[in-house]
Protein backbone atom coordinates (compact mmCIF):
# COMPACT_ATOMS: atom_id res chain seq x y z
CA UNK A 1 0.00 0.00 0.00
CA UNK A 2 0.82 3.12 -1.16
CA UNK A 3 2.37 6.13 1.55
CA UNK A 4 -0.94 8.41 0.48
CA UNK A 5 -3.50 5.30 0.75
CA UNK A 6 -2.12 4.01 4.63
CA UNK A 7 -2.23 8.12 5.79
CA UNK A 8 -5.64 8.45 4.39
CA UNK A 9 -6.78 5.16 6.15
CA UNK A 10 -5.18 6.35 8.90
CA UNK A 11 -6.79 9.89 8.88
CA UNK A 12 -10.27 8.29 8.34
CA UNK A 13 -9.82 6.26 11.26
CA UNK A 14 -9.33 9.65 13.44
CA UNK A 15 -11.93 11.68 11.18
CA UNK A 16 -14.86 8.65 12.47
CA UNK A 17 -13.29 7.41 15.86
CA UNK A 18 -11.19 10.73 17.24
CA UNK A 19 -8.94 8.69 20.49
CA UNK A 20 -9.26 9.93 23.46
CA UNK A 21 -13.25 10.81 22.85
CA UNK A 22 -14.85 13.74 24.95
CA UNK A 23 -15.50 11.78 28.11
CA UNK A 24 -10.64 11.87 28.55
CA UNK A 25 -11.56 15.51 29.53
CA UNK A 26 -14.15 14.65 32.57
CA UNK A 27 -11.45 14.17 34.95
CA UNK A 28 -9.12 17.24 35.48
CA UNK A 29 -5.95 17.04 33.90
CA UNK A 30 -2.62 15.97 36.28
CA UNK A 31 -0.24 17.81 37.25
CA UNK A 32 3.00 15.98 36.05
CA UNK A 33 6.34 16.91 35.60
CA UNK A 34 6.44 14.82 32.29
CA UNK A 35 4.26 17.59 30.41
CA UNK A 36 6.28 20.18 32.47
CA UNK A 37 9.02 21.97 30.35
CA UNK A 38 11.13 22.41 33.78
CA UNK A 39 10.77 19.04 34.86
CA UNK A 40 11.72 17.27 32.17
CA UNK A 41 14.89 20.00 30.95
CA UNK A 42 15.83 19.18 34.41
CA UNK A 43 15.77 15.41 34.38
CA UNK A 44 17.37 15.55 31.18
CA UNK A 45 20.00 17.75 31.52
CA UNK A 46 20.00 18.87 34.89
CA UNK A 47 19.58 22.45 34.26
CA UNK A 48 17.17 24.71 35.45
CA UNK A 49 14.60 26.40 32.31
CA UNK A 50 12.18 28.11 33.05
CA UNK A 51 8.43 27.05 31.34
CA UNK A 52 7.81 30.96 30.63
CA UNK A 53 7.40 31.89 27.24
CA UNK A 54 8.67 28.58 26.07
CA UNK A 55 7.29 27.00 22.46
CA UNK A 56 5.69 23.60 22.79
CA UNK A 57 4.30 21.67 19.84
CA UNK A 58 2.58 18.49 20.24
CA UNK A 59 2.74 16.81 17.24
CA UNK A 60 0.53 14.53 16.26
CA UNK A 61 -1.55 16.26 19.46
CA UNK A 62 -5.39 14.22 18.53
CA UNK A 63 -8.01 15.33 20.57
CA UNK A 64 -5.63 17.96 22.64
CA UNK A 65 -5.14 15.36 25.90
CA UNK A 66 -1.64 16.11 25.96
CA UNK A 67 -2.32 19.41 25.51
CA UNK A 68 -4.45 20.18 28.12
CA UNK A 69 -1.62 18.82 30.37
CA UNK A 70 1.23 21.30 29.05
CA UNK A 71 -1.07 23.70 29.20
CA UNK A 72 -1.82 23.33 32.83
CA UNK A 73 1.66 22.50 34.05
CA UNK A 74 3.76 25.44 31.65
CA UNK A 75 1.50 28.53 32.42
CA UNK A 76 2.71 31.18 30.04
CA UNK A 77 4.43 28.80 27.41
CA UNK A 78 2.82 29.19 23.51
CA UNK A 79 1.26 25.54 22.72
CA UNK A 80 0.62 24.26 18.95
CA UNK A 81 -1.06 21.40 18.15
CA UNK A 82 -0.30 19.04 14.62
CA UNK A 83 -2.85 16.45 13.59
CA UNK A 84 -4.41 14.25 10.60
CA UNK A 85 -7.58 14.04 11.59
CA UNK A 86 -9.72 17.43 12.17
CA UNK A 87 -12.40 15.55 13.91
CA UNK A 88 -9.95 15.18 16.58
CA UNK A 89 -8.84 19.00 16.05
CA UNK A 90 -12.10 20.49 16.93
CA UNK A 91 -12.42 17.95 19.95
CA UNK A 92 -9.25 19.02 20.90
CA UNK A 93 -10.15 23.28 20.51
CA UNK A 94 -13.36 22.69 22.87
CA UNK A 95 -11.03 20.97 25.44
CA UNK A 96 -8.56 23.68 25.44
CA UNK A 97 -10.75 26.55 25.12
CA UNK A 98 -12.06 25.83 28.71
CA UNK A 99 -8.52 25.97 29.67
CA UNK A 100 -7.60 29.76 31.16
CA UNK A 101 -4.94 31.89 30.46
CA UNK A 102 -3.76 29.58 27.70
CA UNK A 103 -2.30 31.08 24.21
CA UNK A 104 -2.61 27.52 21.52
CA UNK A 105 -3.03 26.84 18.27
CA UNK A 106 -4.43 24.23 16.51
CA UNK A 107 -3.25 23.20 12.67
CA UNK A 108 -4.53 20.48 10.56
CA UNK A 109 -1.23 18.90 9.58
CA UNK A 110 0.45 15.69 7.69
CA UNK A 111 4.42 15.15 9.51
CA UNK A 112 5.50 13.28 5.98
CA UNK A 113 4.30 16.26 4.43
CA UNK A 114 5.62 19.04 6.87
CA UNK A 115 7.32 22.68 5.13
CA UNK A 116 10.47 24.10 7.26
CA UNK A 117 9.11 25.97 10.39
CA UNK A 118 9.04 29.69 10.78
CA UNK A 119 10.65 29.37 13.87
CA UNK A 120 11.92 26.43 16.29
CA UNK A 121 10.42 24.76 19.58
CA UNK A 122 11.85 24.53 22.86
CA UNK A 123 9.54 21.17 23.09
CA UNK A 124 8.11 18.70 20.77
CA UNK A 125 6.01 15.96 21.88
CA UNK A 126 5.88 13.17 19.28
CA UNK A 127 3.62 10.73 21.18
CA UNK A 128 1.38 7.83 20.18
CA UNK A 129 2.29 9.10 16.82
CA UNK A 130 5.41 7.50 14.97
CA UNK A 131 4.24 3.98 14.88
CA UNK A 132 1.15 4.66 12.80
CA UNK A 133 2.89 6.96 10.30
CA UNK A 134 3.67 5.00 6.92
CA UNK A 135 6.90 6.24 6.96
CA UNK A 136 8.43 7.09 10.77
CA UNK A 137 11.56 7.97 10.04
CA UNK A 138 10.37 10.03 7.51
CA UNK A 139 8.08 11.46 10.05
CA UNK A 140 10.80 12.13 12.70
CA UNK A 141 13.03 13.59 9.89
CA UNK A 142 10.55 15.97 9.16
CA UNK A 143 10.11 17.25 12.85
CA UNK A 144 13.56 18.16 13.35
CA UNK A 145 13.82 20.96 12.11
CA UNK A 146 11.22 21.97 14.48
CA UNK A 147 12.95 21.62 17.35
CA UNK A 148 15.88 23.79 18.73
CA UNK A 149 19.38 23.09 18.87
CA UNK A 150 19.43 22.68 22.92
CA UNK A 151 15.74 21.29 22.62
CA UNK A 152 14.39 18.27 23.43
CA UNK A 153 11.84 15.95 21.72
CA UNK A 154 9.16 13.54 24.29
CA UNK A 155 8.70 10.77 22.05
CA UNK A 156 6.59 7.40 22.94
CA UNK A 157 6.72 4.39 21.03
CA UNK A 158 4.88 0.85 21.01
CA UNK A 159 6.78 -2.24 22.49
CA UNK A 160 6.69 -5.36 20.80
CA UNK A 161 7.52 -7.12 24.23
CA UNK A 162 4.68 -5.55 25.97
CA UNK A 163 2.17 -5.73 22.78
CA UNK A 164 2.12 -9.61 21.44
CA UNK A 165 -0.86 -10.62 22.94
CA UNK A 166 -2.70 -7.25 21.14
CA UNK A 167 -0.59 -8.12 18.00
CA UNK A 168 -2.41 -11.76 18.64
CA UNK A 169 -6.15 -10.23 18.89
CA UNK A 170 -5.74 -8.24 16.26
CA UNK A 171 -4.90 -11.02 13.77
CA UNK A 172 -7.77 -12.99 14.88
CA UNK A 173 -10.46 -9.89 14.38
CA UNK A 174 -8.47 -9.52 10.94
CA UNK A 175 -8.94 -13.36 10.50
CA UNK A 176 -12.86 -12.91 11.39
CA UNK A 177 -13.70 -10.57 9.61
CA UNK A 178 -14.19 -10.14 5.68
CA UNK A 179 -11.50 -8.19 3.51
CA UNK A 180 -14.65 -5.80 2.58
CA UNK A 181 -16.65 -5.19 5.95
CA UNK A 182 -17.09 -1.54 7.46
CA UNK A 183 -15.47 -0.34 10.08
CA UNK A 184 -18.46 -0.55 12.41
CA UNK A 185 -18.90 -4.26 11.71
CA UNK A 186 -15.11 -5.14 12.30
CA UNK A 187 -15.77 -2.99 15.74
CA UNK A 188 -18.92 -5.25 16.69
CA UNK A 189 -16.75 -8.48 15.49
CA UNK A 190 -14.23 -7.13 17.68
CA UNK A 191 -16.25 -6.86 20.63
CA UNK A 192 -18.40 -9.90 20.46
CA UNK A 193 -14.82 -11.67 20.41
CA UNK A 194 -13.49 -10.20 24.09
CA UNK A 195 -17.27 -10.59 25.69
CA UNK A 196 -16.81 -14.19 24.32
CA UNK A 197 -13.68 -15.19 26.03
CA UNK A 198 -13.83 -16.68 29.73
CA UNK A 199 -12.77 -15.06 32.20
CA UNK A 200 -9.01 -14.94 33.24
CA UNK A 201 -8.04 -16.19 29.19
CA UNK A 202 -4.64 -14.62 28.63
CA UNK A 203 -6.26 -12.02 25.55
CA UNK A 204 -8.02 -9.74 28.45
CA UNK A 205 -5.16 -9.83 30.92
CA UNK A 206 -3.53 -6.17 30.00
CA UNK A 207 -2.66 -5.27 33.74
CA UNK A 208 0.89 -3.81 32.53
CA UNK A 209 -1.01 -1.04 30.37
CA UNK A 210 -3.20 -0.60 33.99
CA UNK A 211 -6.37 -1.01 31.84
CA UNK A 212 -9.02 -3.80 32.02
CA UNK A 213 -10.54 -5.03 28.28
CA UNK A 214 -13.72 -5.93 29.45
CA UNK A 215 -13.91 -1.89 30.01
CA UNK A 216 -11.80 -1.12 27.30
CA UNK A 217 -13.74 -2.74 24.70
CA UNK A 218 -17.18 -0.50 25.53
CA UNK A 219 -15.88 2.44 23.84
CA UNK A 220 -15.91 2.11 20.03
CA UNK A 221 -12.51 4.69 19.33
CA UNK A 222 -10.82 2.23 21.99
CA UNK A 223 -10.97 -0.54 19.60
CA UNK A 224 -10.74 1.00 16.82
CA UNK A 225 -7.50 2.16 17.94
CA UNK A 226 -5.90 -0.71 19.80
CA UNK A 227 -6.96 -3.55 17.40
CA UNK A 228 -8.31 -2.24 14.27
CA UNK A 229 -6.11 0.66 13.46
CA UNK A 230 -4.68 0.42 9.34
CA UNK A 231 -1.23 0.94 10.69
CA UNK A 232 1.14 -0.07 13.18
CA UNK A 233 4.72 -0.74 14.21
CA UNK A 234 5.82 -1.82 17.27
CA UNK A 235 9.07 -1.62 18.25
CA UNK A 236 12.01 -3.09 19.93
CA UNK A 237 14.92 -1.49 21.68
CA UNK A 238 17.30 -1.92 19.00
CA UNK A 239 14.54 -0.48 16.43
CA UNK A 240 14.18 2.47 18.66
CA UNK A 241 17.66 3.33 18.26
CA UNK A 242 18.09 2.72 14.56
CA UNK A 243 15.15 5.46 14.21
CA UNK A 244 16.90 7.98 16.34
CA UNK A 245 19.91 7.06 14.77
CA UNK A 246 18.48 7.60 11.37
CA UNK A 247 17.12 11.42 12.37
CA UNK A 248 20.36 12.39 13.95
CA UNK A 249 19.01 12.10 17.45
CA UNK A 250 19.76 10.25 20.72
CA UNK A 251 17.99 9.25 23.66
CA UNK A 252 18.87 11.85 26.99
CA UNK A 253 16.77 9.83 30.12
CA UNK A 254 13.73 7.48 29.69
CA UNK A 255 10.60 9.01 31.64
CA UNK A 256 10.48 5.69 33.75
CA UNK A 257 14.51 5.44 34.14
CA UNK A 258 14.07 3.68 37.15
CA UNK A 259 12.33 1.10 35.56
CA UNK A 260 15.60 0.42 34.03
CA UNK A 261 18.17 -0.02 36.83
CA UNK A 262 20.02 -3.25 36.64
CA UNK A 263 20.70 -3.28 40.24
CA UNK A 264 16.58 -4.41 40.74
CA UNK A 265 16.53 -6.16 37.71
CA UNK A 266 19.42 -7.94 38.18
CA UNK A 267 20.12 -8.82 41.99
CA UNK A 268 22.55 -10.89 41.31
CA UNK A 269 25.71 -9.43 42.68
CA UNK A 270 28.00 -11.42 40.14
CA UNK A 271 26.32 -10.95 37.41
CA UNK A 272 25.85 -7.34 37.66
CA UNK A 273 29.52 -7.19 37.75
CA UNK A 274 29.53 -8.86 34.37
CA UNK A 275 27.40 -5.63 32.78
CA UNK A 276 30.52 -3.49 34.41
CA UNK A 277 31.47 -3.29 30.88
CA UNK A 278 29.33 -2.93 28.80
CA UNK A 279 28.13 0.53 26.70
CA UNK A 280 25.10 2.04 27.82
CA UNK A 281 23.32 0.64 24.66
CA UNK A 282 23.80 -2.76 25.96
CA UNK A 283 22.80 -2.06 29.45
CA UNK A 284 19.41 -0.66 28.00
CA UNK A 285 18.92 -3.45 26.07
CA UNK A 286 19.55 -6.40 28.39
CA UNK A 287 17.39 -4.27 31.20
CA UNK A 288 14.66 -4.15 28.26
CA UNK A 289 14.96 -7.85 27.72
CA UNK A 290 14.67 -8.49 32.06
CA UNK A 291 11.31 -6.08 32.43
CA UNK A 292 10.10 -5.57 28.84
CA UNK A 293 7.69 -2.46 29.60
CA UNK A 294 4.49 -1.33 27.33
CA UNK A 295 5.74 1.35 25.44
CA UNK A 296 9.13 3.04 25.23
CA UNK A 297 8.47 6.84 26.82
CA UNK A 298 11.86 9.10 26.64
CA UNK A 299 13.27 12.12 26.12
CA UNK A 300 15.61 12.75 22.91
CA UNK A 301 17.74 15.40 21.70
CA UNK A 302 20.00 16.81 18.70
CA UNK A 303 23.60 16.56 20.06
CA UNK A 304 24.64 15.66 23.99
CA UNK A 305 25.82 17.97 26.78
CA UNK A 306 26.24 16.96 30.35
CA UNK A 307 26.41 19.95 32.74
CA UNK A 308 29.27 19.68 35.25
CA UNK A 309 28.35 20.47 38.97
CA UNK A 310 29.56 19.14 41.96
CA UNK A 311 27.25 18.74 44.74
CA UNK A 312 28.56 21.32 47.09
CA UNK A 313 28.78 24.06 45.34
CA UNK A 314 25.53 24.27 43.40
CA UNK A 315 22.79 26.91 43.64
CA UNK A 316 19.82 24.71 44.90
CA UNK A 317 16.22 26.10 43.47
CA UNK A 318 13.35 25.14 45.37
CA UNK A 319 11.23 22.27 46.04
CA UNK A 320 9.96 20.58 42.43
CA UNK A 321 6.49 21.66 43.37
CA UNK A 322 7.64 25.48 43.83
CA UNK A 323 7.21 26.09 40.10
CA UNK A 324 3.52 25.05 39.66
CA UNK A 325 1.73 27.61 41.40
CA UNK A 326 -1.44 25.44 41.49
CA UNK A 327 0.50 23.88 44.30
CA UNK A 328 2.53 24.99 47.55
CA UNK A 329 5.96 24.66 47.88
CA UNK A 330 7.00 21.76 49.86
CA UNK A 331 10.00 24.08 51.32
CA UNK A 332 7.59 25.44 54.88
CA UNK A 333 8.93 24.91 58.15
CA UNK A 334 5.36 24.38 59.16
CA UNK A 335 5.85 20.98 57.63
CA UNK A 336 5.66 18.50 60.16
CA UNK A 337 8.37 15.99 60.18
CA UNK A 338 5.75 12.93 59.87
CA UNK A 339 3.80 14.45 57.14
CA UNK A 340 3.23 12.65 53.93
CA UNK A 341 3.97 14.86 51.05
CA UNK A 342 3.09 14.81 47.41
CA UNK A 343 5.53 15.74 44.96
CA UNK A 344 6.39 16.29 41.51
CA UNK A 345 7.18 13.93 39.46
CA UNK A 346 6.66 11.53 36.81
CA UNK A 347 4.03 10.19 39.01
CA UNK A 348 2.27 10.98 42.04
CA UNK A 349 4.19 9.72 44.63
CA UNK A 350 4.73 10.49 48.39
CA UNK A 351 8.11 10.73 50.54
CA UNK A 352 8.07 10.65 54.45
CA UNK A 353 10.17 13.55 55.38
CA UNK A 354 12.21 13.92 58.45
CA UNK A 355 13.21 16.72 60.51
CA UNK A 356 16.57 17.21 58.92
CA UNK A 357 14.88 17.20 55.76
CA UNK A 358 12.01 19.68 56.59
CA UNK A 359 14.66 22.17 57.86
CA UNK A 360 17.13 21.63 55.18
CA UNK A 361 14.15 22.56 52.26
CA UNK A 362 12.40 25.57 54.28
CA UNK A 363 16.38 27.07 53.79
CA UNK A 364 16.18 26.29 49.70
CA UNK A 365 15.71 29.85 48.47
CA UNK A 366 16.99 29.50 44.66
CA UNK A 367 20.78 31.51 45.74
CA UNK A 368 21.93 29.23 48.52
CA UNK A 369 24.03 26.06 47.59
CA UNK A 370 24.21 22.65 48.97
CA UNK A 371 27.21 24.10 51.53
CA UNK A 372 25.74 27.28 52.56
CA UNK A 373 22.41 25.48 53.79
CA UNK A 374 24.62 23.73 55.69
CA UNK A 375 26.64 26.12 56.85
CA UNK A 376 23.15 28.14 57.89
CA UNK A 377 21.96 24.97 59.79
CA UNK A 378 25.86 24.67 61.78
CA UNK A 379 25.81 28.08 62.96
CA UNK A 380 22.24 28.02 63.90
CA UNK A 381 22.70 24.77 66.20
CA UNK A 382 26.76 24.96 66.90
CA UNK A 383 27.15 21.81 64.90
CA UNK A 384 31.06 21.28 62.91
CA UNK A 385 30.38 22.76 59.81
CA UNK A 386 32.58 20.42 58.04
CA UNK A 387 30.38 17.27 59.37
CA UNK A 388 27.09 19.47 58.32
CA UNK A 389 28.18 20.11 54.86
CA UNK A 390 29.05 15.98 54.65
CA UNK A 391 25.71 15.16 56.01
CA UNK A 392 23.77 17.95 53.57
CA UNK A 393 25.34 15.99 50.63
CA UNK A 394 24.25 12.92 51.25
CA UNK A 395 20.50 14.34 52.33
CA UNK A 396 20.10 17.04 49.05
CA UNK A 397 21.62 13.77 46.62
CA UNK A 398 18.64 11.63 48.02
CA UNK A 399 16.34 14.35 48.02
CA UNK A 400 17.08 15.20 44.23
CA UNK A 401 16.65 11.63 43.11
CA UNK A 402 13.42 11.51 44.58
CA UNK A 403 12.67 14.56 42.50
CA UNK A 404 12.02 17.07 45.60
CA UNK A 405 14.97 19.85 44.62
CA UNK A 406 16.01 20.95 41.25
CA UNK A 407 19.83 21.59 41.37
CA UNK A 408 20.98 23.98 39.26
CA UNK A 409 24.16 23.02 37.55
CA UNK A 410 27.14 25.70 36.86
CA UNK A 411 28.10 24.81 33.55
CA UNK A 412 27.67 22.99 29.98
CA UNK A 413 30.18 20.87 28.65
CA UNK A 414 30.18 18.28 25.94
CA UNK A 415 28.94 14.89 26.66
CA UNK A 416 28.01 11.77 25.44
CA UNK A 417 24.30 10.24 24.91
CA UNK A 418 23.06 6.88 23.72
Amino acid sequence: MSEAAITEEVRALYEKYPFPGPYASEKPPQLDGMTSYTYVCYQAFREYRSHQGRRILDAGCGTGETLRRYALNNPGATLVGFDLSQASLDLAAEKLGRVEGVEWHLEQRDLLELAPPKEPFDLVSCTGVLHHLADPLKGLRNLVPYLKRDGIFAIYLYSAYARREIEMAAEIIRMLCGPQESMDKRIDVARRFFRGLPAGHFLLDQAKFETDVRDWIERDEHLADMYLHPREINYTFDMVLELLDGAGLEIVRFYDEEAWDLERLLPDEDLRRRTMFMSRRQKYRLADLLHPRPSYIFMARHKAYTPSRTVGDVPLISPVAAWVTRRPAVARPSIPPDTMIEVLGFAHRSYRLDGDAVEALALCDGARTVDEVADARAAATGADVATARKINRTLFTTLEKQGIVLMKPKEASPGTGI
